[in-house]
C-alpha cells in the first residue's frame, strides 16, 4: 500500500510580513493563527494599517483575504455576547453575515447584525431577535 505524501508549507505568519520561519502541513504553525488573529484586531480597533503580501492595507481587507471567517470577530470585544461588535453603526453594517437560526420547529436564514439576527419567516414576515437569545445551526 503506498503512502500518502504530506506537503510541508511555511507558515502563514510570512504573509503579514512577520516570518517566523516555522513549517506545518496546514496553513499556520500551531498557536500561528491565533496570534495573526490578535494582530488584525488590535489593528482594526486602533485604526491602523498592516502589510498583507508585501501591500499595504486596512486590517478588514487583509482579514477579508486571508482568513474571511474572521471578519465577523474584528468587531468582536470580550464581555458579554451582546458586546460582540464594534459600537459604531458602520461597522457593524459592513459585517454583516449570513446566518441560519432555529426558532421553535424552524430553521430560517438571516443576517447577524450586531447585536441581533434578523430573519424572515415562511410567510414573508421580517423579525429580529437579540444575539444572545438565537439559537444558531451550525
Amino acid at each position: 500500500m503506498a503512502r500518502k505524501l504530506r506537503t510541508i508549507n511555511t507558515c502563514s505568519c510570512y504573509r503579514l510580513g512577520t516570518d517566523c520561519g516555522r513549517t506545518t502541513y496546514g496553513i499556520w504553525a500551531p498557536g500561528h493563527d491565533a496570534k495573526a488573529k490578535s494582530y488584525l484586531q488590535k489593528a482594526h480597533r486602533g485604526g491602523e494599517s498592516v502589510e498583507l503580501d508585501g501591500v499595504e492595507m486596512s486590517a478588514r481587507q487583509a482579514t477579508d483575504i486571508l482568513v474571511p471567517a474572521l471578519t465577523g470577530f474584528l468587531y468582536y470585544r470580550p464581555g458579554t455576547l451582546s458586546a460582540r461588535f464594534a459600537d459604531d453603526d458602520a461597522a457593524m453594517a459592513e459585517s454583516a453575515k449570513s446566518v441560519q437560526v432555529k426558532v421553535g420547529r424552524w430553521t430560517y436564514n438571516g443576517l447577524l447584525l450586531g447585536t441581533k439576527v434578523v430573519y424572515a419567516t415562511k410567510s414573508g414576515e421580517t423579525k429580529e431577535i437579540a444575539v444572545e437569545d438565537a439559537k444558531f445551526v451550525a
